[in-house]
C-alpha cells in the first residue's frame, strides 16, 4: 500500500467497497486479517487516502464473494481513482449522485462556497429545498422527497463545535428570489440568521450593487483537508464536477479572494438577512387570498 492524495473518485470507491464489505458481514479487523494487513491499512484505503495494488484489490473482492463481471468493473474504477477530475450528472437523484459530495464534505477541515441564485444546499430548510425542486421541474415527482431528505441529511456535519469551518458567500439575488412563497422564504431567512450565529459558520452576502463583479457563471466550493490536497467542486443543472488539479485550485482561490473583497462583512450580512426576513413577513394581498381559499 502507498499513501496518496485522496480524490473524489478514491473516496467514492473506498466508501462503496466498505459498504460491500459490510454487506458480506466482515468487520474491518477480520477482513484485514484475511488479507494479511493491519486494520489501519484497510481503513486508510476505504477512506480513499491510500492506494493498493490490483492484486490486493482482487483478493479483497474475492473475499467479498464478487463474480468476475463485477470484479472487472471495480478494477477499472480502481485504475481511474487517481485521476484528479470526476464528473457526475447534475441532478438530485440519490443516494448515488450526491455520494461523492457528501463524502468530500464530511471529511473536510473547511468549506468555502459561493451561490449566485439560490440558498446553499447545506443551509436550506426542507420546505425551501422541496419548493425549489418542484419549481425547477427537473426532478421526477416521486424522487423529490428522497432528494430533499438526502440534501437535508448532508447538514448533519454543521455542528457548532466540531466539523468543518464553513464560509458561505451568498449573492443577494438568492435572498430576493421568492422560492415557495413568503412563508417559506421567511423560515429560510430565519434559518440563515440562526446558522450565522454558529462559531464555525460564516455567511457573507455579495450585494447586488456590485453588478457584474459578482456574476460568476456557476456555484463553486473549495473543500480543504488537514492531510491532503484541496478539492474544487462546481455545479450546474447539467453536471457536478470535482477536481484536485492545481490550476482549478488556484482559480477557485482567486475567485474567493475576489468575493472576500466584494461581500459585506459578517454582522452587516446578518442585518441584511434580517431586513429581507422582515420584508417576507409583511402581509400581502396574495397571502390574504390564500388564507381565504
Amino acid at each position: 500500500m502507498t499513501s496518496t492524495d485522496s480524490t473524489a473518485s478514491s473516496r467514492e470507491l473506498g466508501d462503496e467497497l466498505r459498504r460491500l464489505r459490510d454487506m458480506t458481514g466482515l468487520d474491518s479487523a477480520l477482513m484485514a486479517d484475511r488479507l494479511g494487513w493491519h486494520t489501519t491499512t484497510l481503513t486508510q484505503w476505504e477512506l480513499g487516502r491510500a492506494r493498493i495494488t490490483e492484486l490486493d484489490l482482487l483478493r479483497f473482492l474475492v473475499h467479498c464473494g464478487l463474480e468476475h463481471q463485477a470484479i472487472d468493473g471495480f478494477v477499472t474504477r480502481h485504475r481511474l481513482a487517481v485521476e484528479p477530475y470526476l464528473s457526475r450528472p447534475g441532478c438530485d437523484r440519490l443516494p448515488e449522485n450526491l455520494r461523492s459530495l457528501t463524502l468530500a464534505e464530511a471529511a473536510a477541515e473547511s468549506i468555502t462556497s459561493f451561490d449566485l441564485a439560490t440558498i446553499p444546499g447545506l443551509l436550506q430548510t426542507e420546505d425551501y429545498a422541496r419548493a425549489l425542486l418542484n419549481q425547477l421541474g427537473l426532478t421526477p415527482p416521486d424522487e423529490i422527497d428522497p432528494a430533499v431528505r438526502a440534501r437535508v441529511g448532508r447538514q448533519a456535519m454543521l455542528r457548532p463545535y466540531s466539523g468543518p469551518f464553513c464560509t458561505f458567500f451568498v449573492h443577494e439575488n438568492a435572498l430576493r428570489m421568492r422560492i415557495g412563497g413568503d412563508r417559506v422564504m421567511e423560515d429560510q431567512l430565519l434559518r440563515l440568521i440562526f446558522q450565522a450565529t454558529s462559531p464555525r459558520c460564516v455567511i457573507r452576502i455579495v450585494p447586488a450593487s456590485v453588478g457584474g463583479a459578482g456574476a460568476l457563471s456557476a456555484g463553486c466550493k473549495l473543500i480543504e483537508y488537514p492531510d491532503t490536497v484541496p478539492l474544487v467542486y462546481t455545479e450546474t443543472e447539467m453536471t457536478r464536477s470535482f477536481s484536485t488539479e492545481p490550476q482549478a485550485i488556484a482559480r477557485s482561490q482567486l475567485i474567493f479572494e475576489r468575493l472576500d473583497q466584494l461581500a459585506v462583512m459578517r454582522q452587516p450580512s446578518r442585518t441584511l438577512m434580517m431586513e429581507y426576513m422582515a420584508e417576507y413577513d409583511r402581509p400581502r394581498e396574495d397571502d390574504d387570498a390564500e388564507d381565504m381559499a
